[in-house]
């Protein structure tokens, strides 16, 4: 039950991770590009984005539930060590996944501009754009994902175990 619930946090923290990344450093790479080109002599067209947010913040928030150590540990601190690791992994994963969907939708969008060749190598060049990404991102912001990772790793096990503590229920993996 502990860790069902230490799962169901770092998943809250996925979305938050999600929703954090989408609002701020990703609203530029996904901004809304305009259809069909734009004539100045008409209004702009209406524009959509390439991705909406929802697919980062389910894709990421399923990957930190599956992700959360579900093994019971003799010490608390190798606990809080397996915590932050996920929660860390997690949030390279939710940076992955935002670059990835967006990368997809753009070429989702292009589809019927592009020319057969162009749509049978697409797949590769969007899992190469969405890694490059990453990478970029990741060296900017690792003190960031690393610190933030850590504290909420640390506290949503420190929280699990005060918890089973005050009910008395023994800590046993999510299987058994």
């Amino acid at each position: 039950m502990i860790i069902r619930a230490e799962k169901i946090a770092s998943l809250l923290f996925a979305l938050f991770v999600a929703y954090l990344l989408q609002s701020t450093i990703l609203g530029y790479a996904t901004e809304p590009k305009v259809l069909g080109g734009v004539d100045f002599d008409r209004p702009i067209p209406q524009a959509i984005p390439w991705t909406p947010i929802y697919y980062p913040m389910l894709l990421s928030a399923a990957f930190a539930y599956w992700i959360w150590p579900t093994r019971s540990y003799q010490s608390l601190a190798r606990k809080m060590a397996a915590g932050s690791f996920a929660l860390v992994r997690t949030a390279y994963f939710t940076l992955f996944i935002s670059f990835l969907c967006a990368i997809f939708g753009e070429f989702y969008s292009s589809l019927p501009n592009l020319m057969k060749m162009e749509i049978l190598l697409g797949p590769v060049g969007v899992l190469l754009g969405a890694l490059q990404g990453t990478a970029i991102f990741g060296i900017f912001f690792a003190m960031s994902f690393i610190l933030v990772s850590v504290f909420f790793g640390c506290l949503i096990v420190l929280v699990g175990h005060a918890a089973s503590k005050c009910l008395g229920l023994p800590i046993q993996s999510a299987t058994g």
